[in-house]
């Protein structure tokens, strides 16, 4: 074989070969292509998924916002009723110790009768008198000295 053909031999088949790359790069350039459609239809779902969920997000934020306001209504409302029933049970509670007062204060007017609280005896009041004191002073001569203290020896 000569230079020539060889190198026109080379060529044939080196074109060939490219050829039948090019078909293959084509088919997935083609597979590829479909793909990329694909991709794009998915992410277009995905956008609309954003979508749908960041309203979805918008509507809870706002339902919670309402519960969150009425849960504050209604607390304040059973602030009043406590603070309400608190004034009641006080009330109640004297009233209550009022009329227990009353009750027993009456029983013991009425069960108690008044010749019982008379028979407790009281012991006799002491009574300490002194002599009379003397209308004239006396003269000094009756008044003796003292006497001396005595003392003790051993």
């Amino acid at each position: 074989m000569n230079a020539n053909s060889d190198k026109d031999y080379i060529d044939v088949k080196m074109e060939s070969f490219e050829a039948r790359l090019d078909a293959r790069f084509a088919a997935i350039d083609v597979r590829f292509s479909a793909i990329d459609v694909r991709l794009a239809a998915i992410d277009a779902r995905f956008v609309a998924m954003e979508a749908k969920l960041a309203e979805l997000r918008a509507s809870i934020v706002a339902e919670i916002a309402k519960s969150m306001a009425e849960v504050n209504t209604r607390l304040a409302e059973m602030s009043d009723r406590i603070t309400d029933l608190t004034k009641w049970w006080a009330a109640t509670f004297i009233t209550t110790i009022a009329l227990l007062i009353t009750g027993m204060a009456m029983m013991w007017n009425v069960a108690l009768p008044r010749g019982q609280l008379a028979q407790v005896q009281q012991p006799a009041p002491i009574i300490i008198q002194l002599p009379p004191w003397p209308v004239a002073p006396m003269p000094a001569a009756q008044i003796a000295a003292p006497a001396p203290p005595a003392t003790v020896r051993k």
